[in-house]
């Protein structure tokens, strides 16, 4: 499924993040207004790239960070 520009904005922010986040923090990191953010967290959530590891928070799943392409790396592949 395709990621529409703001999507993708928000599903970066919660990857450089990279810790669970409320979504008023991260509507203020992407720099929009907490409405809509909160409405594409939801429609990220639905295509299984957001999860909520505890209510009212949000982080990016693998299929998150794989549906924006980066490699995956993490502290022992990176050696």
């Amino acid at each position: 499924m395709r990621l529409t520009p703001v999507k993708r904005l928000v599903l970066e922010t919660m990857w450089l993040l990279d810790r669970p986040e409320k979504a008023i923090n991260i509507a203020e990191e992407v720099g929009l207004d907490f409405p809509p953010v909160m409405m594409h967290i939801l429609g990220l959530a639905k295509m299984g790239y957001v999860e909520t590891p505890a209510k009212g928070y949000y982080v990016i799943t693998q299929n998150g960070k794989d549906a924006l392409g980066f490699p995956d790396v993490d502290k022992e592949k990176a050696g």
